[in-house]
């Protein structure tokens, strides 16, 4: 099998550059590949307004269609450097509303119209080995039971974290920081109060995300660290639905959360480092979004970004293919070091500004590694 263009995961961020490419270049053959049988159940986000210019690039007409099926968020409502209760709203966005996203089906649609364009998506397929040949990758797909050797004349690490291509490689990754994300995906019982907002509170140990979603649904999520989970046993389902509803905030968005019992609480735990490679291009290969570069989920930027990138990167190889000049590659390359800056600047600034908590290990640690 030969393709011109082989990406290496199917979220947002391989999704939205194989649709780049496809409406720059449609002669090209462009392959998605993916260990997930299916779109995935995962966290769900809220995207604010800016993802709806991307998403209208991307999508065209059919963005609006996709956006309906997601709750509408208003904005978000948090307690962070001091006790005071902060407001963000999205009403005044020139670029429209904020979503709380059904991941899984946002992702499904997201892939269904990349193959509308022609893009071949390979689900349960198991990238197992890649080296370079001298027309550009050879790869070793499982599909199954099934072993297929693929060709690509260029190939794209869109893996997030696993980072299939680029850790062959041997590409330097260069790590900032790390969190711990621990999550728990909640049905809402009857029909009670929920907030429509994004709901954030710092706690000493870590701060707090809480957002209703599609299907009357609820995530809680905490970002915290390993000390603090080994200290106070955070990954335990009670004592992370205890502390949950000792946030004065999710009192007042979802009063709902006392009616729980510990059993009902299923906690996902994921790592989450703060990183970038030290190059996202090389010859005849990309990486993009969490590939490239990866961001605590204080920076809200998240699909967003995957959306951003993956649509610059899908133009500049389609140029690449296009004029032969890697020029837009660079470009590419530029943007995601300066959006990685602007990031550690956010960071800072966040983090640095909550002074409630200033003794906590938590938030000494995130200081920490900024003035480093």
């Amino acid at each position: 099998m030969t393709d011109d263009v082989l990406i290496i995961g199917a979220g947002p961020a391989g999704i939205a550059t194989a649709i780049a490419i496809k409406k720059q270049a449609p002669h090209l053959t462009v392959t998605l590949v993916d260990a997930a049988t299916s779109a995935k159940a995962k966290l769900g986000e809220t995207i604010p307004p800016a993802a709806n210019e991307v998403l209208r690039r991307i999508l065209g007409e059919h963005s609006e269609e996709l956006l309906s099926k997601h709750l509408i968020c208003p904005g978000s409502i948090s307690r962070w450097h001091n006790e005071q209760v902060g407001f963000n709203d999205f009403f005044f966005a020139l670029t429209g509303q904020g979503y709380h996203l059904d991941r899984q089906l946002f992702e499904h649609d997201l892939s269904t119209y990349a193959c509308q364009l022609g893009v071949t998506l390979l689900r349960g397929a198991k990238v197992n080995a890649v080296a370079a040949s001298t027309t550009g990758f050879r790869l070793s797909v499982h599909l199954g039971s099934d072993k297929k050797i693929y060709h690509a004349r260029f190939v794209v690490d869109a893996s997030a974290q696993q980072r299939r291509l680029t850790r062959t490689l041997e590409v330097a990754e260069n790590t900032f920081d790390e969190v711990l994300y621990l999550s728990a995906l909640v049905s809402v019982k009857q029909s009670p109060s929920c907030s429509e907002r994004t709901v954030v509170e710092a706690q000493p140990y870590g701060w707090w995300y809480g957002a209703a979603l599609p299907g009357k649904q609820l995530m809680l999520m905490l970002c915290t660290d390993r000390d603090n989970v080994a200290q106070y046993g955070l990954d335990n389902s009670y004592e992370f639905l205890c502390r949950a509803c000792e946030n004065g905030l999710f009192q007042y968005g979802f009063n709902h959360l006392r009616n729980y019992s510990a059993n009902e609480i299923h906690i996902t735990k994921r790592r989450v480092s703060s990183g970038i490679l030290s190059k996202v291009i090389g010859n005849n290969w990309l990486a993009v979004g969490d590939s490239a570069s990866n961001y605590d989920p204080i920076s809200s930027a998240g699909i967003t970004k995957a959306l951003i990138h993956g649509e610059l990167a899908g133009k500049a190889i389609a140029e690449c293919f296009q004029y032969g000049s890697e020029e837009a590659l660079l470009a590419y390359e530029q943007r995601v070091f300066a959006d990685f800056n602007q990031y550690i600047a956010l960071h800072a600034q966040h983090y640095g500004c909550n002074q409630r908590f200033a003794d906590a290990s938590f938030w000494q640690a995130r200081r920490a590694v900024t003035q480093a």
